[in-house]
């Protein structure tokens, strides 16, 4: 169940950060302004939400919460040549002694995405007005699903999808917010934009 949390901290948090922009490099003298990408885009996706101090169940105050994501091995239509993107942002905090999870995803705000090259590729923002769906696998690891993202930006739509599952079980996950401390929880799945 700590790792539900650990993505609704996501949404919740991303939701009250708002739009984060999106860097691009264009613009300077001798270097090709960025354009938005037309078509639509399936990535692999890495991502780890980071909590500092980490969560333990006997904490006091609050910990920093910051999402790191890499969109990989991008399939684009619409492109030429290959691109990545690129996602860090604080998300605000939370208790520091949050081991339990709320029981569904809330709806995200905005999320800047900086694609690479910077230089030939303008950045996007997702979000997602509706709420996402949580699964427990049968592996224990949970499963955070969402559709109906919408991107502005580069590739534009919405009907974008994202299914990420923890890298652990929520079992492992929250033994570690009860014992030691939680710093990080993992994520992998993919994201078609």
């Amino acid at each position: 169940m700590l790792l539900v949390m650990a993505a609704l901290v996501v949404g919740l948090v991303a939701a009250e950060a708002g739009v984060a922009s999106a860097r691009g490099h264009g613009g300077h003298r001798g270097r090709p302004t960025p354009t938005a990408a037309s078509g639509t885009v399936s990535c692999s996706v890495k991502a780890v939400v980071v909590f500092n101090p980490p969560l333990q169940a006997s904490a006091t105050g609050t910990s920093a919460v910051t999402l790191h994501a890499q969109l990989v091995k991008c399939s684009a239509t619409g492109m030429h040549g290959r691109t990545t993107g690129h996602i860090a942002v604080g998300m605000g905090t939370v208790a520091s002694n949050t081991c339990t999870a709320p029981s569904s995803t809330p709806a995200l705000g905005g999320i800047g995405v900086r694609w690479t090259p910077p230089s030939r590729v303008a950045g996007s923002t997702l979000s997602d007005t509706s709420t996402g769906t949580l699964t427990t696998l049968a592996n224990g690891k949970v499963e955070i699903s969402y559709s109906g993202i919408t991107v502005a930006g580069s590739f534009a739509t919405t009907t974008g999808t994202a299914t990420l599952d923890s890298r652990d079980t929520a079992s492992n996950l929250g033994s570690a917010c009860s014992g030691t401390g939680l710093d990080a929880v993992a994520f992998g799945g993919n994201a078609t934009l």
